[in-house]
């Protein structure tokens, strides 16, 4: 009974995940060169943690982005973030002379001109180049054009309230799917709305309108159970909403956009994806702006 024991397993595991990284140093270090990614989050529990990946290219020319583990830090602030990439280096064997690329986000700590991650290791290596990670970059293009559209933003707001409505009560979800069984079995369900990330909104959206039916006759059969009063307001307006041209308007224009920006996500975050031809693919989203796209755009909005 011993080997089934908690901690016998977890060691176990633990081995074993040594195992792995040690196999992914001998090969980064066999192929000579390397560059770092990394980003911080907030995990579940509300515990900042600094992501490491490592990125590669063997002699075949075929590239590698090795996840190298989350370390979870008191802040995420430039120095411990440095340290964090310094000593995981240190502990893998590998010397930053090799480096040659760095891949964050935008924020100040990991970026910043002057007191930033990228200072911080280009000061110590200046071969390792900076690259702003290309699919935030488009996250914050995308985030700061749809804000600047008062009709796609209210359909926006109004779908995470959406979101939200049925996520925090097992209820309405429960009651959704007997709906959407009942009146729309053939379609995939209500996906939530992502709040942060707005090259991954596409799929959300597009379930607002495949449900769009089923979504009105759960606020009116809600509305009748539901006695919080806070509650009951919340579920009067995007009922209203709903039935504002303006909302399905902004929701189809929405997933027009981002049904294009989620693949060219997609495409950027590839791994065998090359700076110049991340460059030539951001150019290529160009065909909406016609007129023919618009007209077939408005023929089927006004349709429904």
């Amino acid at each position: 009974m011993m080997f089934t024991s908690a901690d016998m397993q977890n060691e176990i595991l633990q081995v074993m995940a040594l195992g792995f990284l040690r196999q992914v140093a001998k090969n980064i270090r066999d192929d000579g060169r390397f560059t770092i990614m990394a980003d911080e989050t907030t995990d579940q529990s509300n515990r900042e943690q600094v992501v490491i990946v490592l990125r590669r290219v063997d002699s075949d020319l075929t590239v590698y982005e090795e996840f190298i583990g989350l370390y979870v830090v008191p802040s995420t602030d430039v120095q411990i973030s440095t340290n964090v990439i310094m000593d995981t280096l240190i502990r893998m064997n590998l010397t930053l002379s090799n480096c040659r690329g760095q891949c964050y986000d935008g924020a100040s700590s990991m970026s910043g001109a002057k007191k930033g991650v990228a200072v911080n290791i280009s000061s110590r290596e200046s071969r390792a180049v900076y690259t702003h990670c290309y699919g935030h970059a488009l996250n914050l293009a995308v985030s700061v054009s749809v804000k600047g559209f008062k009709v796609m933003r209210d359909s926006l707001d109004s779908v995470y309230e959406i979101s939200k409505l049925i996520k925090y009560s097992p209820r309405r979800d429960t009651k959704l799917e007997e709906l959407k069984t009942e009146m729309n079995p053939d379609k995939p369900g209500f996906r939530v709305l992502c709040p942060t990330r707005w090259t991954v909104r596409a799929a959300s959206l597009c379930s607002v309108l495949d449900n769009y039916s089923v979504l009105q006759s759960l606020w009116e059969i809600c509305y009748e159970f539901v006695k919080d009063s806070e509650t009951r307001a919340r579920i009067v307006c995007v009922h209203s909403q709903m039935f504002s041209f303006d909302f399905l308007f902004g929701v189809s224009l929405g997933y027009e956009v981002f049904r294009h920006t989620d693949n060219l996500s997609k495409a950027l975050q590839h791994k065998r994806q090359r700076t110049r031809d991340s460059r030539s693919s951001v150019t290529t989203r160009s065909n909406l702006r016609q007129e023919q796209s618009y007209d077939k755009f408005w023929a089927d909005v006004t349709k429904n």
